[in-house]
């Protein structure tokens, strides 16, 4: 999965004089923002553009026809009764990829922008194409493709492969709407993306007793997760003899899904879903529904494992949540009726702000134990993997620090903040030493001198960073055999091959307690 471009206008509260701008990119995405903001129309417009972005996807297809005149192939699809475009125009909806690469008509290798948009006009009467270019302007419909190379009068002008792939990943993803503690009762119909009622019971049986035995084991892989996740003792699923409902053993009791708390209903028939079908990306709308504090992190991560790319967007009013999870944050505030502003969070609110949002000196009657201070996003997820480890995930709160912006000397009025929650506040660090014994930048040992002060308790690891104790079988596992580990003080930016910090996590769920046992970060584990 490559990172693109998406600008749509006129679609619901976004018309095009404020049009929905965002980057989409492996990872976690999420929307933020009060009721009513604007941020589940978002997720639903993945949804409802799906049977146009699939059909796209399909290259060449009717792609160069599109160009040309009006497809009625496919269509644009919503719930009855719902008018899917802006009430402040006539014009049609835009759904507008765009992405960097060569202009091919120049043979100079120079990166120039490129986009194609989706045209949907109000009548419904299928959809168009238009392609723009900051290189010289050719005239769209005399475009003809070969293979996924998009030629204009004639002439190769652009690979349009992230076009194509940008289609497939949003066009087969799966939508999770709201209320998903309703839904696992009915008939054989669906909710939205979700498969529900007789035919969920029938498709989770074939999967768990069918003939595949890859299906047969990510059966049993989600009773495992299920299992750790809420505490359980022992969880299995079956479905009825009729098949037209489940029963679920829960410590050696039997229930059926409609008896059990919505928590756990929810996760079992959301990542049965998400597991049966295995999609690129996950649009997730409040997924902190029905769910202790302590479980949304982790809900969220398992979904995300699930998923081909492990990447989620989700809509959520829980600015916290989205810090914890997200790589890309963004924010969603009404500015007028019909219109709504969806722009980068990028200013990081003071620590002391971010706590009150999470309600952190509440989470002590929740269960929590311990807050653990971390580099970043990140590294929020990829101690959660190894606290699962400990089973101390769901005793302590991963806070992250916001890298450079933090770990530094001048932090210290965050820290009093931070410091004020309880007697067990912990901070980890990377050391960034490039060779055991290096002395640390000032910027690091300055934080560290601050958190002496108001009694935090920091542990600056040995080696370089959190990527450098990951293990040899578990890159492997989740990167391919052509991958390795990195060495103790080993740079992954210069490493030979190496990956996104923000894969992290998927390595480190896959690691055992075993491969911290002699090091640093596995006593400070051990005492947490």
């Amino acid at each position: 999965m490559t990172s693109f471009r998406l600008t749509v206008k006129n679609f619901r509260c976004f018309p095009d004089h404020s049009p929905l701008r965002l980057t989409v990119a492996p990872g976690f995405t999420a929307f933020a923002g009060i009721n009513n903001a604007g941020k589940s129309s978002i997720l639903r417009l993945f949804w409802e553009m799906g049977g146009i972005l699939r059909l796209l996807a399909q290259a060449p297809g009717n792609f160069t026809q599109a160009f040309q005149r009006m497809d009625a192939v496919a269509n644009i699809q919503t719930l009855p009764g719902e008018d899917p475009f802006s009430k402040l125009n006539d014009r049609p909806l835009e759904f507008e990829i765009a992405w960097s690469a060569p202009d091919l008509r120049e043979g100079t290798g120079k990166l120039v922008d490129h986009a194609i948009t989706i045209l949907v006009p109000r009548a419904r009467a299928g959809y168009s194409l238009r392609y723009t270019t900051s290189g010289p302007d050719i005239p769209s419909a005399t475009a003809t493709i070969s293979g996924t190379i998009l030629a204009f009068q004639g002439r190769p002008t652009v690979d349009a492969k992230p076009f194509f792939d940008a289609c497939a990943l949003l066009g087969n993803g799966l939508y999770l709407g709201p209320f998903r503690n309703t839904i696992n009762a009915g008939g054989g119909e669906r909710y939205f993306d979700v498969v529900v009622g007789q035919q969920f019971s029938a498709q989770f049986h074939e999967f768990k007793s069918g003939g595949t035995p890859s299906q047969n084991e990510a059966i049993y892989r989600l009773q495992q997760d299920i299992t750790r996740i809420f505490g359980l003792t022992s969880l299995e699923i079956n479905a009825d003899p009729s098949r037209t409902a489940l029963q679920v053993f829960v410590d050696g009791r039997s229930f059926r899904l409609t008896e059990l708390g919505a928590g756990l209903a929810q996760f079992i028939l959301v990542l049965a879903n998400v597991l049966v079908r295995q999609p690129p990306i996950v649009y997730i709308d409040e997924p902190e529904a029905s769910l202790h504090p302590a479980l949304q992190l982790d809900f969220l991560t398992t979904l995300a494992s699930y998923t081909t790319t492990s990447s989620v967007m989700l809509a959520t009013h829980n600015l916290g949540l989205a810090r914890a999870s997200s790589d890309r944050i963004y924010s969603c505030r009404r500015v007028a009726l019909g219109v709504t502003e969806v722009r980068p969070l990028e200013a990081t609110p003071h620590l002391a702000e971010f706590l009150g949002e999470l309600g952190f000196s509440a989470y002590r009657d929740l269960g929590y134990e311990s807050v653990l201070l971390v580099e970043g996003p990140s590294d929020v997820k990829t101690f959660q993997q190894l606290l699962r480890l400990w089973r101390k995930d769901h005793n302590v709160v991963l806070l992250p620090l916001g890298g450079s912006s933090m770990i530094n000397a001048s932090a210290e009025a965050e820290l009093v903040e931070v410091a004020r929650i309880g007697p067990k506040v912990a901070a980890v660090i990377d050391s960034e030493r490039e060779s055991r014994g290096a002395t640390l930048a000032p910027d690091r040992q300055g934080f560290i001198d601050t958190c002496n002060r108001l009694g935090i308790a920091v542990h600056v690891l040995d080696r370089r960073a959190i990527e450098n104790y990951l293990s040899d079988t578990a890159v492997k596992s989740v990167l391919g055999q052509q991958y390795r580990a990195l060495g103790e003080y080993e740079s992954l930016r210069d490493a030979p091959l190496g990956w996104a910090k923000r894969d992290n996590w998927r390595i480190a769920r896959e690691t055992e307690q075993a491969d911290f046992s002699h090091t640093d970060l596995g006593r400070l584990l051990d005492d947490l």
